[in-house]
């Protein structure tokens, strides 16, 4: 039968460019630094049995390799198909608990789809105009999930305000980690308050976005809740082993994140000297303030640069995110960046 027209319309779909491989993709916030011989090295060929037979049931002797590579206690960390299912995972506990969902905004976009896919709704807790947690608002609403990003997507920052609310809060605190390695510091001490999970990905330092490989760190309690909804086939054998092979490698990986940060500061210099603002970022992104964002994405798609258009998040009215690649590309970015403000400015509109 067909699907009753108020379901569709209570589904707010995640939007996402779609440019292909053929732009220069600075929108997805993708490690664009690791050199082919990191792929060569990792990328392996399955088995026949790997192909044949199923894997092991909710990926036991995989999550106790991912403790001992990260150093987390024993039994927190759960393989999940890409940190998403982490989220997805997670929002059953409110759903069941009957709790608030809270998501501290602006942030990734994809919580509030995946809240309203399990028949949620996600409350929005504005963080301050320094991008730190309002701690009051957040616990006066209840016991309830709350979702913060650190650093956080897109303003790059580390909200303040974290541990103190986990401290406070009846419900669980869940801290997306997606670009704690760029940070080089992680969240895994509030793991002692048992009421926080941290979700981390192996798509964005790790370069391994098309694998879909992420995890969560949690209290052993918490890893049971999800072993127990998870389904027990979730990560295909050919991921799992690119994993393993990855975190050999991770010289590549340290490597290419001090590239990144030495990228980071070529970059805001130079944004410095044009005289263009940005926030500080701790992650892999420079978000850079500018009138009329929607338009000047626009003029850099016209010329081949796919950022990405932040504007419609809250406190993120002229915000354009911009993944960091090496210099000689930035340099292709600010040339463009200038040249389509200067257009814009001068009335003749975004085309090259």
């Amino acid at each position: 039968m067909a699907v009753p027209r108020e379901v569709l319309d209570a589904l707010e779909p995640y939007n996402e460019p779609n440019v292909g491989r053929d732009m220069l993709r600075l929108h997805f916030n993708e490690n664009l630094f690791l050199p082919e011989e990191y792929y060569r090295e990792v990328l392996v060929d399955v088995s026949p049995d790997e192909a044949r037979y199923y894997t092991e049931p909710l990926n036991r002797s995989f999550n106790r390799f991912l403790e001992e590579s990260f150093g987390l206690p024993e039994g927190s960390a759960f393989a999940t198909l890409g940190a998403d299912e982490a989220l997805r995972l997670l929002m059953h506990l409110p759903l069941l608990a009957r709790w608030r969902v809270v998501v501290l905004e602006p942030t990734y976009g994809m919580v509030g789809p995946i809240a309203a896919s399990l028949g949620l709704w996600a409350e929005q807790s504005l963080l301050t105009e320094t991008f730190d947690v309002d701690v009051d608002d957040v616990v006066r609403r209840g016991p309830a999930l709350v979702y913060v990003c650190s650093p956080n997507n897109p303003t790059g920052n580390v909200p303040r305000g974290i541990e103190e609310l986990a401290s406070r809060l009846e419900g669980l605190l869940v801290v997306d980690e997606a670009y704690w390695e760029y940070r080089g510091e992680s969240h895994v001490d509030l793991l002692e308050y048992r009421n926080v999970a941290l979700v981390r990905t192996f798509s964005k330092a790790w370069g391994l976005a098309g694998i879909r490989v992420g995890y969560l760190a949690a209290d052993p309690t918490l890893v049971e809740f999800v072993s127990r909804i998870s389904l027990p086939h979730n990560l295909p054998a050919h991921s799992m082993a690119v994993v393993r092979r990855a975190l050999g490698a991770r010289r590549y990986v340290e490597d290419a994140v001090a590239r990144a940060r030495e990228a980071y500061a070529y970059f805001t210099g130079r944004l410095r000297g044009l005289g263009i603002g940005f926030l500080p970022s701790v992650a892999n992104f420079v978000t850079v303030l500018v009138d009329s964002p929607s338009k000047v994405a626009e003029a850099l798609l016209a010329r081949g640069i796919a950022v990405r258009d932040v504007s419609s998040k809250p406190r993120c009215g002229r915000c354009l995110r911009i993944t960091l690649a090496p210099p000689h590309v930035m340099d292709r970015v600010l040339d463009s960046l200038a040249s389509a403000l200067e257009d814009l400015k001068s009335g003749r509109g975004g085309a090259s």
